[in-house]
């Protein structure tokens, strides 16, 4: 390794340095730990988690909602009334 000067001080670099090996290290979504691609599955979630990590969805998150169109009564609705005035007296009340 050797110090090269640049704009914002010195950087290091490594000219015997390759980036043509792959790396076979994945990271955990939910906790970060680096582990092993055949110790990491995905959740129900999406996320790609290691396996201590897991945990199942809720099952509520696969109820599926009413359609809008479906939505409602089945019997439509009556017309609304409106009181007017001296239809209703203090004596009825």
């Amino acid at each position: 390794m050797w110090a090269q000067e640049g704009f914002g001080g010195v950087s290091l670099s490594n000219a015997n340095s390759t980036t043509d090996v792959p790396n076979n290290i994945e990271h955990c979504s939910r906790s970060g730990f680096r582990v092993y691609p055949d110790e990491i599955v995905r959740d129900g979630y999406g996320h790609y988690v290691r396996k201590k990590s897991y945990d199942d969805p809720h099952p509520s998150d696969h109820i599926k909602s009413v359609a809008v169109g479906k939505k409602g009564s089945p019997s439509p609705e009556t017309a609304d009334t409106f009181v007017t005035t001296n239809q209703v007296q203090p004596e009825d009340l």
